[in-house]
C-alpha cells in the first residue's frame, strides 16, 4: 500500500488487528527485513511496517535525508492512518527515528523498544564509522552516474554524520523504553547504549549475550520475547537463558 506522504509515496503495510505498534527496519534494509517479527507481533497487535524514505519501495523525495525529515515521514503515516497513540519498535535507524518521533510529540507513544540505537554519531565505533564515510564519498562521487548511487549517497550520509540529539531532548520522551544490545556490536557498544538508557526518563537495557548488530536476523526469538514482556508489561527476564 503506498500513502502520499510529504513529498513521496510511502510504502507501507500493516499486519494483524489491535493496538498499533509501528515497526522500522534499519538502514539499507526494507520492512522484511523484520519479517520474523512481524508475523509474531501481529497475533496481538496492528503492526504497521513502512519502507521508510529512500529504502524499499519508497520514494526518495527531492531533499537530502536526515532523521527529523524521517521522523516527520512516520508521524504522518500515522495521521494517514488516524493513529492517535501507538506502540513502537525500532532497529537501528529505525530506532533513531522512534526516538525523535518520541521528542516531536512525546503524549503519543504508548511504549516502545530500540535494538542497536544510537543518538549521536560519536556513539558509533571508529572503525565502522570510517567504513560508513568511505562509502559516503565513494556514492557522492558517483552520484551523477546512477540514481542507484545517489540513493546510497542519502542512506550513508545518514550513517556516517548523523544523528545528532541532544541528551537534554531525550529527557522529553515520556513512553517507557527499552534499548537492546548485542553483546559484540561492532557499530554500538553496551556502555554507549547505557548512556542512552541513562537519558530517558523511563529507559530500561538489556544485552544480549553474543549477540550482534543485527540481532533482528540473527535471533528474532530473544527480541520477540524481551519485547513482547516490555510493551506488556510483564518485566524482562535475563535475556541469557
Amino acid at each position: 500500500m503506498y500513502a502520499k506522504i510529504n513529498d513521496i509515496q510511502l510504502y507501507y503495510q500493516i499486519y494483524g488487528e489491535g493496538k498499533p505498534l509501528l515497526m522500522m527496519h534499519g538502514n539499507g534494509q526494507n520492512h522484511q527485513d523484520l519479517d520474523k517479527m512481524i508475523h509474531y507481533f501481529a497475533k496481538n497487535y496492528q503492526v504497521i511496517v513502512p519502507d521508510t524514505r529512500a529504502h524499499g519501495r519508497s520514494e526518495v523525495g527531492s531533499v537530502p535525508l536526515d532523521y527529523e525529515l524521517l521522523a516527520d515521514d512516520m508521524l504522518a503515516l500515522l495521521d494517514f492512518l488516524d493513529v492517535t497513540s501507538y506502540h513502537v519498535v525500532g532497529y537501528s535507524d529505525g530506532g533513531i527515528i522512534a526516538l525523535i518521533m518520541g521528542i516531536k510529540q512525546p503524549d503519543r507513544q504508548l511504549n516502545g523498544a530500540v535494538i542497536g540505537a544510537n543518538y549521536d554519531v560519536g556513539q558509533v565505533r571508529t572503525l565502522s564509522n570510517l567504513f560508513c564515510q568511505a562509502g559516503y564519498y565513494l556514492c557522492r562521487a558517483l552520484a551523477g552516474v546512477s540514481s542507484f548511487f545517489k540513493k546510497y549517497r542519502e542512506r550513508l550520509r545518514l550513517m556516517a554524520f548523523y544523528p545528532r540529539i541532544e541528551r537534554l531532548d531525550l529527557a522529553k520522551i515520556r513512553a517507557p523504553f527499552l534499548a537492546i544490545i548485542g553483546e559484540q556490536d561492532l557499530f554500538i557498544s553496551v556502555e554507549e547504549t547505557q548512556k542512552l538508557t541513562a537519558s530517558l526518563a523511563k529507559g530500561t537495557m538489556e544485552v544480549v549475550k553474543g549477540g550482534t548488530h543485527f540481532l533482528p536476523m540473527q535471533n528474532p526469538q530473544i527480541l520477540n520475547r524481551l519485547i513482547d514482556q516490555f510493551l506488556t508489561n510483564k518485566g524482562v527476564q535475563a535475556c541469557s537463558r
